[in-house]
């Protein structure tokens, strides 16, 4: 490139500059949101044509129940209605294959991206709220969920507008707010038991603002305000309060672990990501030691505020997850919402550094997460090797009582449908009311009592966990014991000939990864 060509290239650079800012503040507003949303869609549409593992073929199995039986489904299962009700009716509108209900999922997370933007501005200014959109359009964990049929972007979505107007209604005293609070914190508790959690912080983030009040009317009025918020939210949960209660008596995840002081150590990384640990830290920590220099304390005393709602939310859930079964990492979507307040904030706080660090951790980001949503499950690509539709009187096993509403997803309403606890009434949902107790006392003589109602001619296609997990969860140990026993079973049994066993690879990183196992009878004994 010539010397003689710089000088116009600068010209013509400063020209197009000058053309963006002559340009009104709206339209320049509106293409920017245009980019962000732009670039969270293309993020998050590239798994569309994934299969399902077992988490989508539960919710799509709660999903495809009558809307009034979701109530008393969802009693077997453990967790609030408020978003298989989305599922059905989206379902009902566009149909139920894998990409359709991944969509509700994407739209969630892309959505999620002008709340943020409306909630870092209104929190902290306009520069905030673009930093704060930026992070919402890349964050893995939004990316990762809006690749399966879960609940976990409307999760932060919700958690994103619970931040943000509580800090509206008791720090700014907007007390317009109070409504979208109480609203939006009433629908995250119907769709996640953890957003219970999120309430806990929010009344713990109270404390500081009762001491940001005027002493004596001034406060009589934030608490007056805050038991109305609370109080509303208590009388709408009210009538799910008995199905709680008795999820929490009977289900839970026998899957779960109890976790470690490490669990909570590592909560960070789970809501925002490995480069939430580097620079993003660091400039956002830089960030907010610099407010009360610039003369800014009530931002930083907001950044407190959500400090302290975001800390208080994980704590309660690892605490409480120590002594109940209903610790996942997953559920951490509760904090993600005022976490990416918190760090788009601080990015904001600090200037060209925060942008710098925001550059760095999308070279992190912006590549494929960490846990692939295309590698997730080679459950459809196993029972796609099935060569002909299964009939009626044929059985389909799932060893692992959780993988049967999968199984039900693929291989349809025709055969009949059992499971490590035996015979399945609805394969479409997996009851874990008392789940261990229940798989720990299942007669193995069942199996073969169950093989001997296979007609001459019928099959029997057994999926089973690939690998062994004798050193995992007493829950994994006796899936291996009925796996085993099972196997057993029809290898006994001189009426069946065992035919194709089919373990596709379609990644070596996976969160359900099956063996599927077809025998056909051939003689009546």
């Amino acid at each position: 490139m010539s010397t003689a060509t710089l000088p116009h290239r600068r010209a013509l650079g400063e020209s197009l500059v000058a053309r963006w800012r002559s340009r009104p503040l709206r339209d320049r507003r509106a293409v920017g949101l245009a980019g962000l949303l732009v670039l969270a869609l293309v993020l998050r549409t590239r798994v569309l044509d994934t299969g399902f593992w077992i988490d989508d073929g539960i919710s799509t199995g709660i999903a495809s129940q009558p809307l009034g039986a979701i109530p008393d489904v969802l009693a077997q299962d453990g967790s609030p209605p408020l978003y298989y009700v989305l599922l059905r009716g989206w379902m009902a509108l566009f149909g139920s294959s894998e990409a359709t209900t991944y969509w509700l999922s994407i739209l969630f997370a892309v959505a999620c991206v002008p709340a943020a933007v409306w909630a870092g501005w209104s929190l902290f200014g306009e520069r905030a709220g673009w930093a704060c959109g930026a992070l919402a359009a890349v964050t893995p964990f939004l990316t990762v969920y809006a690749g399966q049929a879960r609940m976990y972007t409307l999760v932060v979505l919700l958690s994103l507008v619970v931040a943000a107007s509580f800090v509206g209604a008791f720090v700014h005293r907007d007390r317009r707010q109070l409504v979208v609070f109480a609203l939006a914190l009433t629908a995250a508790v119907y769709t996640h038991n953890w957003a219970l959690f999120l309430a806990v912080g929010t009344a713990a983030a109270l404390v500081p603002c009762l001491w940001l009040a005027a002493p004596g009317p001034g406060r009589r009025v934030l608490l007056r305000d805050a038991a109305l918020a609370f109080g509303a939210v208590a009388l709408a949960f009210a009538p799910w309060l008995p199905t709680l209660l008795d999820q929490a008596r009977s289900t839970g995840a026998p899957w779960s672990v109890v976790p470690t002081r490490t669990d909570l150590m590592r909560m960070p990384l789970h809501v925002l990501g490995v480069a939430l640990l580097s620079p993003l830290t660091l400039a956002a920590l830089a960030g907010w030691a610099g407010e009360r220099r610039r003369g800014r304390p009530r931002n930083l005393f907001v950044a407190l505020v959500l400090l302290l709602l975001v800390a208080t939310t994980l704590v309660v859930g690892w605490q409480v997850g120590r002594f109940t079964s209903s610790w996942a990492e997953r559920y951490v979507a509760v904090a993600v919402g005022p976490a990416l307040l918190l760090a788009g904030g601080g990015l904001a706080a600090v200037g060209r550094l925060g942008l710098l660090a925001a550059l760095v951790a999308g070279l992190f980001w912006l590549p494929p997460p960490h846990i692939p949503s295309a590698a997730k499950s080679n459950v459809k690509a196993n029972l796609r090797e099935i060569e002909a539709p299964l009939r009626r009187g044929d059985l389909v096993v799932g060893t692992q009582p959780e993988l049967v509403p999968v199984l039900r997803y693929y291989l349809g309403p025709a055969p009949r449908y059992a499971s490590g606890f035996g015979p399945t009434p609805n394969p479409a949902v997996m009851d874990w009311r008392n789940a261990l107790d229940r798989l720990e006392a299942t007669d193995p003589k069942t199996f073969a009592r169950l093989l001997q109602r296979v007609p001459v001619g019928g099959r029997v296609v057994i999926a089973r966990p690939t690998g062994s997990a004798s050193a995992g969860p007493q829950w994994a140990q006796l899936i291996d014991e009925r796996t085993g026993q099972w196997l057993r079973a029809l290898r006994s049994d001189r009426d069946f000939r065992i035919g194709p066993t089919y373990e596709r690879e379609t990644d070596t990183a996976r969160l359900s990864r099956v063996t599927v196992v077809v025998a056909r009878r051939v003689r009546d004994g």
